[in-house]
């Protein structure tokens, strides 16, 4: 059991770094000036979509807490998680890029509090949380930084 845990953990602590890549490498790629990425179509819009893949992915794991433990957040999960990706889909839709990326990067910030929500009432654990911030703070400032990109571009 403890190795399986150990595994698990591993798991998801590289595949959670792992996700952070594109964000770099995308936001890298908008400052080298690189504006499509062949059959993938625009950088923007890749990072963009990603983003919001990625949003999605968090937001569910917030209806998962939900649904293991009813009202534990003292927070409407279910409304929050939906709202946020529904607004970060539109203005992604929408919106220009510099527009939908300041939307994003407020996005994952809100996810972020959300999760210390969770983190402060027991629902998630301290490495977990530690593992958010980390990677929360990579990504965010990787969209500040394509935000940028896209600004001055």
């Amino acid at each position: 059991m403890i190795d399986s845990a150990v595994n698990s953990t591993l798991v998801y602590r590289t595949l959670t770094f792992a996700g952070a890549i594109p964000f770099v490498g995308l936001s890298v790629a908008l400052w080298l000036g690189v504006d499509t990425l062949g059959p993938l179509g625009m950088t923007i819009n890749v990072l963009l979509v990603y983003g919001l893949a990625i949003l999605s992915f968090l937001c569910g794991t917030q209806w998962a807490f939900e649904l293991s433990r009813p009202g534990m957040a003292g927070l409407p999960l279910f409304l929050i998680s939906n709202a946020i990706v529904v607004v970060a889909w539109l203005t992604t839709l929408a919106a220009a890029a510099a527009v939908a990326f300041p939307v994003q990067f407020l996005a994952f910030a809100l996810v972020l509090m959300v999760d210390g929500r969770l983190r402060s009432r027991g629902v998630i654990d301290q490495t977990y949380w530690r593992l958010r911030q980390q990677v929360s703070a990579i990504v965010l400032l990787a969209i500040l930084a394509a935000a940028v990109a896209v600004w001055q571009g």
